[in-house]
């Protein structure tokens, strides 16, 4: 349509490269001059939506990049007007949000600084500590541009500023053509899942949402800089009184215009618009429902939602396609809770200045900048459905960009029906276990991140108290006190070593990493060290990696000393130790383990696909063998309850499979420091020598194996008797493989096609 009505207008645009995260736009020195020169109008558009984006992100996008643009305009002489386009909801804690800027908790300033000035190591803490720097804010969006209005406020008195706030912004109502929008932000997103079959039920209570066309909100901002550049004052004032801060002009269409869930559900049902728009691809018919209570929306949520997409998911898997239904369902879920805030609430914006842009409005300009037709939309019936026909397909057209063809694809809407008791019950199988496994799974994590987060709390009490952080690895039986291999539980490698000596770990899946493995003394004493060398009132010197920055002023708060109670990297160990102390070493002979399934053997391997199939073969089928001779036998089945516990132990470790690397120089210096007197009970570098040969790594660990049968297994350590039992299973484990074998040349046998 531009083309067609203005050929030339495209002539006038002047592309330059830049980015608003960066000091000065990232703009080269020849476009900034380039554009302070020829430019008088200028409308600061762009922006980060995203409701989850980290502090620094936030703020560098939406409320630095602001200042830059101020900073720029300074530097124009011919300036008329800078429009700066914020959000309806920046003070969402007020029931009456006028056409004015309210005054920020924090100070823009500031907030800036604490963005560019922050170690980015420690970014991650300004992320957990945001909810409490946004204050009533649900979001970063929302507060980084409830500051950035405030910014373009203190400049009102120096230059010529406008300040837009538009609310939710649909597809357009008329211009360039009706429907048209290019993304699925705000309810657009909501209305194609809806659609699309995926969304059943949502959170509300007829709650309705200011939205508003893309192109009345385009139309009042160039009526908005019109006013402004042309000196024309849009805020009502008592005689005499002179304009103060910025002029703001709220973009909104008020609760009677504005448009709800109920009215999602009247288009789909009662308006029959799913016969009218046919979206392909659903998943099945499109229905919709609003449910105030939220018990009831989360049941409903559970049924509709999670149990139909594990059972889509489930059935992509068997006939071999990608599972998406429960991934799709995620970004829903996490979309809902982000607006969960504007979702049970209802706001009303004050429209005065808008309403007088449209009086001001010069006659020739109402064709194509009058909004008030928008508003009578709701006065007919008909048109309202057709403006709801148009919205549609502009998503299904112009976002999703997928044919408008309802004949085509309305047989596939008429077969969506699927047995709702063969949903539930297959649902309801595979949720139990998808639950349980992320339930189990999940614990490590967990464990992670409360740790940072407890020392976190100790750095920031470190100027009122004398705080010491020891950061012990992963602590194995001890190396010399009270006595050697003394443990109490089976937490870390233990763990693995118990379930290999016992013959029921014979493969893991994972590559031949170096595990940074502490005794417990050593812990231990390295945290009474640790203790003592705060307790005298020494500190360490600050990280390497800190070396190069700008020294602490004198009066600066003092930092929690933290002491990484680790080995060194070439003395760790790892699974190949492990599988060499049992076979290679003959630790299954010398500490043979009571109660063995078969006798001792330990493998590792990077390669996920060979795991499984040995998995399947050494833990899997030999525990069903096992466990069907148990019942057999009148004995409890208990070999496959132990291979479940071993998976979600598995699953639980993952995070940690991979090659850390740790800085011990503050546990080296607490060495040093050490007292003669006190080098026998709390050196450390013995165990550094632990591995300078197999016969030193072997001597090592005889107790830690043997402590682990002794003090956490509690049984009895026999060597004698216990190897005899396992010298009559490796007979059992010959008998076994043969038997399977045979078994697996009989079923190729029996499958392959006959010859003669």
């Amino acid at each position: 349509r531009l083309r067609a009505e203005q050929p030339h207008a495209l002539d006038k645009i002047v592309v330059l490269p830049g980015d608003i995260t960066e000091l000065g736009l990232g703009l080269s020195q020849e476009h900034r001059a380039l554009l302070q020169r020829e430019v008088s109008v200028v409308y600061h558009v762009a922006a980060s939506v995203r409701f989850d984006d980290p502090f620094r992100k936030a703020v560098f996008t939406n409320l630095r990049s602001t200042r830059e643009v101020v900073e720029l305009a300074r530097g124009m002489p011919q300036l008329k007007v800078l429009v700066h386009v914020s959000t309806a909801y920046t003070n969402i804690n007020r029931d009456l949000i006028e056409e004015r800027v309210y005054e920020p908790h924090l100070d823009w300033r500031q907030v800036i600084r604490m963005a560019e000035q922050t170690d980015p190591a420690s970014l991650w803490a300004m992320d957990c500590l945001g909810p409490k720097l946004r204050d009533f804010h649900p979001n970063s969006y929302t507060f980084t541009k409830a500051l950035a209005e405030k910014l373009i406020d203190d400049v009102a008195s120096e230059l010529p500023v406008v300040l837009v706030r538009p609310s939710i912004v649909t597809p357009t109502f008329r211009d360039p053509f009706p429907g048209w929008v290019d993304n699925l932000y705000g309810l657009g997103g909501v209305w194609a899942a809806g659609w699309k079959g995926l969304i059943r039920v949502t959170p509300g209570d007829g709650i309705v949402f200011d939205t508003v066309p893309a192109d009345v909100v385009t139309k009042t901002t160039i009526l908005a800089s019109w006013a402004r550049g042309r000196g024309i004052s849009i805020r009502p004032l008592p005689d005499g009184a002179a304009p103060k801060g910025v002029e703001v002009v709220n973009a909104t269409v008020g609760n009677e215009i504005g448009c709800s869930h109920r009215d999602m559900m009247w288009g789909l049902t009662e308006a029959g618009l799913a016969n009218d728009l046919v979206f392909p691809g659903m998943i099945r018919d499109p229905k919709y429902q609003v449910v105030s209570n939220p018990i009831a929306y989360e049941l409903l949520k559970f049924y509709h939602h999670i149990l139909y997409g594990l059972v889509l998911d489930t059935a992509a898997r068997i006939t071999g396609r990608k599972p998406r239904a429960m991934k799709m369902y995620r970004i829903i879920e996490g979309g809902m809770e982000a607006t969960l805030p504007f979702q049970l609430r209802q706001f009303k914006f004050e429209l005065v200045n808008q309403r007088l842009l449209q009086i001001l409005m010069h006659p020739a300009d109402e064709d194509a900048y009058c909004i008030m037709e928008f508003f009578s939309i709701r006065d007919n019936l008909e048109k309202f459905k057709q403006v709801a026909l148009d919205t549609m397909r502009g998503v299904l057209v112009y976002a999703l960009k997928e044919e408008d063809s309802p004949d085509k694809y309305r047989p596939q809407l008429e077969r969506q029906v699927t047995p709702h008791g063969l949903r539930i019950a297959t649902a309801a199988y595979y949720l139990t276990l998808a639950v349980v496994r992320r339930l189990m799974g999940s614990q490590a994590n967990s464990y992670v991140f409360t740790k940072a987060l407890a020392e976190q709390l100790l750095e920031e009490v470190a100027d009122e108290l004398p705080v010491v952080i020891t950061r012990p690895s992963i602590v194995v039986p001890t190396f010399k006190d009270p006595i050697p291999g003394w443990i109490d539980n089976l937490y870390g490698l233990s763990g693995f070593w118990a379930g290999g000596f016992k013959g029921l770990m014979r493969i893991v899946p994972c590559k031949d990493l170096v595990f940074n493995s502490v005794p417990a003394d050593v812990a231990t004493k390295n945290t009474v060290l640790a203790s003592w060398h705060k307790g005298i009132g020494r500190s360490f010197p600050r990280p390497a990696a800190q070396a190069d920055a700008a020294p602490a002023p004198a009066d600066a708060a003092p930092v929690a000393d933290v002491v990484n109670v680790v080995i060194m990297k070439d003395s760790g160990v790892s699974f190949t130790d492990m599988s060499w102390v049992v076979s290679e070493a003959g630790l299954g002979r010398i500490v043979p383990f009571p109660g063995a399934i078969r006798p001792p053997k330990f493998e590792n391997t990077p390669c996920h696909t060979w795991y499984l199939l040995q998995a399947w073969y050494h833990h899997y089928l030999f525990g069903f063998i096992l466990d069907m001779l148990s019942r057999a036998a009148g004995i409890k089945p208990r070999v496959l309850g132990i291979y479940r516990t071993v998976v979600v132990a598995l699953d639980a470790t993952q995070s940690f499979w991979k090659q850390f690397d740790f800085d011990n120089d503050n546990l080296r210096e607490l060495q040093t420091m050490m007292h003669p007197d006190d080098e026998r009970d709390y050196c450390i570098m013995d165990l550094m020598s632990s591995r300078d040969s197999k016969e030193a790594l072997r001597a090592v660990s005889i107790p830690c194996v043997r402590g682990i049968l002794k003090y956490t297994l509690k049984e009895e350590d026999n060597p004698e008797k216990n190897w005899k039992m396992i010298e009559r299973l490796k007979w059992v484990m010959a008998v076994y493989h043969t038997a399977m074998g045979l078994a697996f040349c009989g079923l190729v046998y029996s499958l392959t096609p006959r010859v003669f």
